[in-house]
């Protein structure tokens, strides 16, 4: 009690304040000798983890910023051309959705609308009808043009 007493003079502590201060300090110290009495030996024998393929990546972007910037939006922004076999055009009135979908810029969503159309307004009697069909725009049409025939 005399040290509760000395602290209170020295430190202008509140009885609470005290005893919570001595209850932290002895936690610490008893979390202190147990972590030395418990303390194993370090492990040598795990794996070290290399950095080297990271850090040669980020090397190689942060050289050039800009330019890696760049090549991704370029990327980004080409359409991926599909190519039809053979060179040949098809015909969008006798097509299957496997032949439509070898179009460029058409999936299986955008084939089977093409079918729907096709069935509901008979078939298409120029290239250009394809544009009453949802999904297909002036851009699209242009890139079809050359791939598609309707005789």
């Amino acid at each position: 009690m005399r040290l509760l007493g000395s602290l209170q003079e020295r430190f202008g502590f509140t009885r609470s304040e005290i005893i919570a201060v001595l209850f932290l300090t002895s936690t610490f110290l008893a979390g202190v000798g147990i972590r030395i009495l418990r303390s194993d030996p370090p492990q040598e024998d795990l794996p070290a983890y290399s950095y080297a393929r990271a850090d040669s990546i980020f090397a190689a972007r942060s050289r050039n910023p800009v330019v890696a910037g760049e090549q991704r939006r370029q990327q980004s922004r080409q359409p991926v051309k599909k190519v039809v076999p053979g060179g040949q055009k098809i015909n969008i009135n006798t097509a299957g959705a496997e032949q439509i979908m070898q179009l460029p810029g058409i999936g299986p969503g955008l084939a089977s609308r093409i079918l729907a159309y096709r069935t509901a307004h008979g078939p298409f009697r120029r290239v250009e009808d394809l544009a009453g069909v949802q999904g297909i725009g002036k851009k699209k049409l242009e890139r079809l043009r050359p791939c598609v025939v309707v005789p």
